[in-house]
């Protein structure tokens, strides 16, 4: 019981020390204050693509509509309207904005004018044609898609015999009636590889890569620990200390200092609304804690130089960022992706099989800290 006693208060102890380190506390604050900028900037209506919307007639159940609705879209591309084409294109050519959509005085005409073989139903000035351009018209043709098939449908049903004594205006209601009856199925279902649907309003897509920033940070929370231990060993703070000639004694300090880094991704995940199920982001967030902890012990026992293990966390979390992934999954890296701890942390969410992977995973990689750590305990 002693011991056990003893053991706790020299644990405590450890973390008394980490707490007094004005570096240490900076990066515990770095988590909350990531989630904060990133949902303030989630929250603006600067969006990424700024698109200036112009009307060259009234017609308000057609191009006005279409404006209302687009000017209502809370996503990548941002619309505002304008009040003339003129303003419009000035806003553009000053990078005020990325391009202008001229929307004809009655949209059903133009429409039918397509449908006729006439181009130029729906104007859109840019500065030139780039990614940004086609994600614009891509987006556009969504809502206009509906409309043309409308039209589409009631030129051929005008053109049956059995309907030409029906008015137009009409036909059209009756049409419109007949399509609110029928209820589709959505023909794609997006959901993860455990069978749960993938809401797409969860998250706004500038937080979406938040849970991969903050697995990383957790990451670089372990290696700056593994930083601290070396240079407590240079200060000498452990020389009489009977437990620091452990071999395995760096690996409990490193995870000491992990921790309170754990403790403020749980907080920054709640903040974004990215957090999930309870067990799960626990089970999670335990694996990935002590994985990094062996992580960064293995770093420790080959790079026994603190300049050297210093200048290689720019480098690691480069290598994090895109490996992880934490913004684009490269398939070719899969195999390079297995022997890195935030990949099984990110990809074991939603799936039962990579969480095993990731329990294997930590297996290996204490018995290897383990190892390194007795070869190279002379040196530590």
């Amino acid at each position: 019981m002693k011991k056990t006693l003893g053991r706790i208060l020299r644990f405590l102890l450890l973390q008394k020390r980490f707490f007094r380190r004005k570096l240490y506390l900076a990066l515990l604050l770095a988590a909350p204050i990531l989630v904060f900028a990133m949902r303030l900037a989630a929250n603006e209506k600067a969006g990424i693509l700024h698109v200036a919307v112009c009307q060259t007639g009234e017609d308000p159940e057609g191009s006005g509509a279409l404006a209302k609705t687009l000017c209502s879209l809370d996503g990548v591309v941002r619309y505002t309207e304008v009040s003339s084409r003129e303003e419009g294109e000035e806003l553009v050519r000053q990078k005020e904005a990325d391009g202008l959509l001229i929307l004809p005085p009655s949209l059903e005409e133009a429409i039918d004018g397509f449908l006729r073989g006439r181009k130029g139903a729906i104007g859109l000035f840019v500065r030139s044609d780039t990614v940004t351009t086609r994600l614009i018209r891509e987006q556009v043709y969504g809502y206009l898609q509906p409309l043309l098939v409308e039209r589409t449908a009631l030129r051929f049903l005008g053109k049956q015999d059995i309907f030409k004594d029906i008015a137009p205006e009409a036909l059209k209601e009756e049409y419109r009636a007949l399509a609110a009856k029928r209820n589709f199925p959505n023909i794609f279902r997006i959901s993860f590889i455990d069978n749960t649907d993938y809401n797409p309003h969860a998250a706004n897509y500038l937080t979406s890569p938040l849970r991969g920033l903050l697995a990383v940070y957790l990451l670089l929370f372990a290696i700056a620990s593994a930083l601290f231990y070396l240079a407590d060993v240079k200060d000498g703070i452990f020389a009489w200390t009977p437990y620091a000639r452990r071999p395995l004694f760096p690996l409990t300090y490193i995870l000491g200092g992990t921790i309170p880094g754990a403790a403020a991704v749980l907080l920054g995940l709640v903040l974004s609304g990215s957090f999930t199920a309870v067990p799960r982001e626990l089970l999670l967030i335990v694996l990935y804690t002590i994985s990094c902890a062996a992580f960064a012990a293995i770093l420790l026992a080959l790079l026994t130089d603190i300049r050297v293990l210093g200048a290689s966390i720019p480098i690691l979390l480069m290598i994090s960022i895109v490996i992880a992934p934490v913004f684009v999954d490269l398939r070719s890296l899969s195999a390079i992706q297995h022997l890195h701890p935030t990949f099984y942390y990110l990809a074991a969410l939603h799936s039962e099989t990579i969480l095993l992977h990731g329990f294997l995973y930590l297996a290996v990689t204490l018995a290897l800290a383990g190892v390194l750590l007795i070869l190279r305990r002379r040196k530590l």
